[in-house]
């Protein structure tokens, strides 16, 4: 019998960050048409209501390499960071950072507003501060990625991304400096505007017991690879074990082994769609006993085997390739988001 091949934390991460990007370059290359479209130093922007035809809603849990910003005009979108949720209405703006695992379950059909994405090469290469993105408040785990800027504030922020629009429409010798230049005076006016609402850590009067919920769920983020008990997201916290059940299951009305079990799975999925890994060797490396405990744990919390999940997501229904097809044929324009979510084929 051949021995189960387990990755350790680092292969697996690294796996997920490297394939993802070459399957970016050649959706953008079938796109638009042109030569092969660069793996790295990239930046879109586009209208929410251009491309939300085409999308299929939820969109499955994936870890992207690059970085993003969604804001909304008018209508919601349903947008997760990890293990939280949130409903954005109009005028709310989704900041997220490459690495960080997110998903969106739903957008309304009148649904209006940006959504940029880009790397940062492309971002830092204008600048010679090369920790710039990591000194940005908005894309720190501590730090809810959700701005609710009103009146002036609103306006600027969305004006700001109008201009990013109209930068990237009007390609010339300096765009690229251009448009860094735009995003980086975004996120300062993101940054000035929630420092002067008090609102930029958690919520403006969370309580204690939601406020330690919020950074028990970052910390799973970082670490639930490597750390699967209760005590040991306590140690971290320093508070007993008992205390933090206690304020997760007040707030949530679950354990924190349900919390800490729902990351594992959310992990799951996207080693089951990003990479090539076996069920047993994803079983084995998220720390389950066998890959059968695994198998029917995610049945139950999923509704699918680790394999049904992984052909849905992967587009090998009967209609992934029809769906493919339309997508190519009627928005021959569309970027490089919505591509990305036709040919891995997640569906509702």
């Amino acid at each position: 019998m051949s021995s189960i091949r387990v990755l350790d934390p680092n292969a697996f991460m690294q796996a997920q960050q490297t394939q993802l990007p070459s399957a970016e370059a050649e959706a953008l290359a079938q796109v638009h048409g042109g030569g092969p479209f660069p793996r790295a130093n990239f930046c879109f922007i586009s209208r929410l209501e251009a491309d939300r035809p085409y999308l299929r809603f939820p969109i499955a849990p994936h870890r992207p390499s690059f970085y993003s910003i969604m804001a909304v005009s008018r209508g919601d979108v349903v947008r997760t960071d990890g293990l939280n949720t949130y409903k954005l209405g109009a005028g709310s703006i989704f900041c997220h950072p490459a690495g960080r695992i997110t998903a969106v379950e739903s957008a309304s059909v009148e649904v209006q507003g940006y959504y940029c994405l880009f790397d940062a090469e492309y971002f830092l290469d204008p600048f010679s501060n090369k920790a710039l993105l990591d000194e940005l408040p908005v894309f720190q785990s501590e730090f809810s990625p959700v701005l609710q800027p009103e009146g002036a504030s609103a306006d600027h922020l969305f004006y700001l991304l109008g201009c990013l629009e109209a930068e990237a429409d009007h390609p010339h010798p300096d765009q690229a400096t251009s448009m860094a230049t735009l995003l980086y005076t975004f996120f300062l006016a993101a940054k000035k505007h929630s420092r002067s609402l008090n609102t930029w850590l958690y919520h403006k009067q969370a309580s204690a017991a939601e406020t330690l919920m919020h950074k028990f769920k970052r910390l799973l983020q970082q670490h639930v690879l490597r750390k699967k008990a209760v005590a040991e997201y306590a140690d971290l916290l320093a508070v007993t074990p008992n205390h933090l059940n206690r304020c997760v299951k007040q707030i949530s009305g679950r354990t924190a082994k349900d919390m800490i079990l729902d990351m594992l799975l959310l992990e799951a999925c996207v080693l089951l769609k990003q990479t090539e890994a076996t069920v047993s060797e994803i079983a084995y490396q998220l720390g389950f006993a066998t890959p059968s405990h695994f198998v029917k744990l995610f049945r139950i919390r999923q509704g699918f085997t680790p394999l049904e999940y992984r052909h849905r997501a992967l587009g090998r229904g009967p209609l992934g390739k029809q769906r493919i097809q339309h997508v190519k044929e009627s928005s021959p324009k569309l970027n490089q988001l919505t591509y990305l979510r036709q040919i891995c084929g997640d569906s509702t």
